[in-house]
């Protein structure tokens, strides 16, 4: 659960930054002083595919894994130029914050035995016949309350065997 609300509060953030770059003289001006002006396209529009693979990686695991991964490389990237430009470190702390919540999302994503459950959750009856359950909510307790007609259906794998229904 903590893992999605990072990955939903990072995405809606890097969407956010990644339309100021356009939008927000500021950002040009800071550009400049890095000497970095002719890049500042690219970054915002990396950031602005980044935070929307966040939010599609939701439902598809291998592009929160690319999103992720990159974003914390672009922040790595962005710390590193504040500290050798010697900012301050109040200054360095937002790229330093984002770099280790991308990350710690990538690590979650790549070596966790269970995979972060999604908004399509799959249920497996006993014969192996697969259904689809669309849920607008990612918690496994929501999903479970909800009224399943078969009562011999098990959490995908992945979900360690929770038991939805009783025999």
């Amino acid at each position: 659960m903590l893992v999605n609300i990072l990955i939903v509060v990072s995405g809606v953030a890097f969407l956010f930054y990644g339309s100021s770059f356009f939008l927000n003289s500021g950002m040009k001006e800071e550009f400049e002083r890095y000497g970095l002006d002719k890049f500042r396209g690219l970054v915002g529009v990396l950031q602005l595919l980044g935070g929307l693979g966040l939010l599609l990686g939701l439902v598809w695991n291998p592009i929160l894994v690319i999103a992720s991964g990159g974003l914390a490389l672009l922040m790595l990237i962005g710390f590193v130029i504040r500290v050798k430009m010697k900012d301050s470190f109040l200054q360095s702390m937002p790229s330093f914050i984002f770099m280790l919540v991308n990350g710690y999302i990538c690590f979650c994503t790549l070596f966790s035995n269970e995979q972060i459950p999604s908004i399509f959750t799959t249920f497996r009856t006993r014969t192996e016949e697969t259904v689809a359950i669309r849920s607008i909510f990612t918690n496994p307790a929501i999903i479970i309350s909800a009224q399943i007609i078969s009562s011999d259906l098990t959490y995908a794998p992945g979900l360690k065997g929770t038991i939805v229904g009783s025999d």
